[in-house]
């Protein structure tokens, strides 16, 4: 006699989860962690191993403990005084950049551009100018101030300086 139940194939054996929390894990090494737990959390997410979501939790934890802790450490070095003077050697240098792009620009078109970003976007790749003032710091991510006089004939181009304010006595202007 025969058994009339149905054979069912053996059950497929469960992946191991050690990688995932492994990886997971690498997630808290300073610098590289933050890509390290991104792929950690996406892999945790998608994964049916076992405990995946508590890895990619782990991951994303690390993820967000990197990213901290570049915020921390980029204020922290930039309120020093040797990166202040860098930056703003920097900006000095981007503002004599961004005054021969514009002077470029208006043998070529006649006039003055409306705006910053219209002087970037004309010239492309063939001529690239950063128009963003690093002398704020590292999160003052702004472009330079440009205001094109009424005539068109003349512009007012400066940098808002360390404290991140235009108007006030730190401004830097171009150096001719």
């Amino acid at each position: 006699m025969t058994d009339p139940s149905p054979i069912l194939p053996p059950p497929k054996p469960r992946k191991p989860s050690w990688p995932l929390f492994l990886l997971a894990g690498l997630s808290l090494i300073p610098g590289f962690g933050f890509f390290i737990g991104s792929v950690a959390a996406g892999w945790g997410l998608v994964s049916s191993r076992p405990k995946a979501l508590i890895a990619a939790a782990v991951g994303a934890g690390g993820a967000m403990l990197n990213l901290v802790g570049f915020l921390v450490l980029g204020s922290s070095i930039g309120n020093n005084p040797a990166m202040l003077e860098a930056r703003l050697e920097i900006t000095r240098q981007y503002l004599v950049e961004v005054v021969d792009a514009l002077e470029t620009y208006r043998r070529e078109q006649g006039q003055y551009p409306p705006s910053l970003l219209a002087m970037q976007q004309k010239f492309g790749l063939r001529r690239p100018v950063s128009i963003f003032d690093p002398s704020a710091g590292l999160l003052g991510f702004k472009p330079f101030h440009y205001t094109l006089a009424p005539d068109g004939k003349t512009y007012d181009l400066f940098a808002v300086g360390p404290d991140g304010e235009p108007g006030t006595a730190d401004d830097m202007r171009p150096q001719k």
